[in-house]
């Protein structure tokens, strides 16, 4: 995965899980939204397949869309949510 600005950039491996903050690069801005940190372990750890991430704090009253892709599967995972829950059905493609 690449994390980049438009003057920097750095590569991380694969697999890995996106928060709402640089993870990568030495930045001093603070991340958007609150838990990213604690987003981005979970999300690692449903990665190593000993965590959900269709649960809090990944999921959160502001969720309105959830994704799970993978390129080198071809896969891609869409779902639309409320404050309540999920509202569409799960589109794989």
């Amino acid at each position: 995965m690449i994390e980049r600005t438009q003057s920097d950039a750095v590569c991380r491996d694969l697999p890995a899980a996106v928060g709402n903050h640089w993870m990568g690069l030495a930045r001093r801005e603070r991340a958007c939204g609150t838990h990213s940190a604690e987003r981005v372990a979970q999300m690692e750890g449903a990665l190593r397949g000993n965590a959900s991430w269709l649960a809090p704090p990944i999921v959160n009253r502001y969720s309105c869309l959830v994704a799970s892709i993978s390129p080198a599967r071809g896969r891609l995972i869409l779902q639309g949510w409320g404050k309540d829950g999920p509202v569409t059905a799960q589109l794989t493609l």
